[in-house]
C-alpha cells in the first residue's frame, strides 16, 4: 500500500492577539521562522475579513478575505528562544466586525497554516 510523504509545513503562528485603540487595529503574535530559510526570506501574511455590523450584514455567509498587510520576520523583534514577535497596525472604519489571520511565507512560495482567527468589533 502507497505511503503518503510526510509534509513539512512552516511553523504556525501562535498567540495572535488584537486590539482597537481608537480605530486602529493593532496585531501581534509570535512565530518560529525556519533557520534554513533565512530570516530575510519570510514574511507573516495578514488577511482580512470585514463584515458590517447592519444593513448587508450575512449571517452564516463564509468570510471573503484578503491579503491587507505583510511583515518582514527580519524587522520583527527576535526572542531568546529563536521566536520573532511581529506586528502590524491598520486603521478601520466604524460599523464593522473584522476578522484577522496570520500565515508564514518563505522564499515566497511555502506558506504555513493560518493562525487562529481574532475578531475586532467596530461600532
Amino acid at each position: 500500500m502507497p505511503v503518503v510523504p510526510e509534509q513539512t509545513f512552516f511553523p504556525q503562528v501562535s498567540g495572535l492577539s488584537a486590539q482597537l485603540v481608537d480605530g486602529v487595529a493593532y496585531l501581534s503574535w509570535k512565530a518560529v521562522v525556519p533557520q534554513e530559510y533565512g530570516s530575510r526570506q519570510c514574511v507573516f501574511k495578514v488577511f482580512r475579513a470585514r463584515q458590517p455590523l447592519s444593513g448587508d450584514k450575512c449571517d452564516g455567509c463564509p468570510l471573503d478575505f484578503r491579503e491587507v498587510g505583510e511583515v518582514a520576520s527580519a524587522g520583527s523583534v527576535k526572542n531568546d528562544d529563536g521566536s520573532v514577535l511581529a506586528r502590524y497596525r491598520e486603521k478601520l472604519q466604524k460599523g464593522g466586525s473584522y476578522t484577522y489571520y496570520v500565515v508564514c511565507s518563505c522564499n515566497g512560495a511555502l506558506v504555513g497554516r493560518k493562525s487562529k482567527r481574532v475578531v475586532i468589533v467596530y461600532e
